[in-house]
């Protein structure tokens, strides 16, 4: 899954959400280990690392457009986040950071 902050700026406050991108299942920065090898782990870490930038790259210091659809079992805002032109929830399953996460018969965006 793929979990991102929002920082919004206001009134000298910033508030910060956890947004966790709906539709997405991306790899894990800390994978669970059990009946891994390390090689597995490390593997996973580094494509995960790679979405992070690459998420980051997309939508660091932009002004975005976030879909609230609803809430995690965590508290996190479920949400399909926007720049001006992109989708960033598919852009990251067709670019290969991520893979297409179905949930309650969801097929497309």
């Amino acid at each position: 899954f793929f979990t991102t902050n929002l920082n919004i700026n206001g009134k000298n406050n910033i508030v910060k959400f956890k947004i966790r991108l709906l539709w997405v299942n991306a790899k894990e920065l800390k994978p669970k280990k059990a009946g891994r090898t390390e090689q597995s782990l490390t593997d996973e870490k580094t494509e995960a690392l790679k979405a992070k930038v690459a998420l980051e790259n997309l939508i660091g210091n932009k002004i975005i457009r976030v879909e609230c659809h609803d809430f995690d079992d965590f508290g996190r805002i479920l949400g399909v986040i926007y720049t001006k032109d992109t989708c960033v929830n598919k852009w990251l399953i067709d670019n290969g950071y991520a893979e297409w996460y179905m949930n309650n018969g969801q097929t497309e965006f």
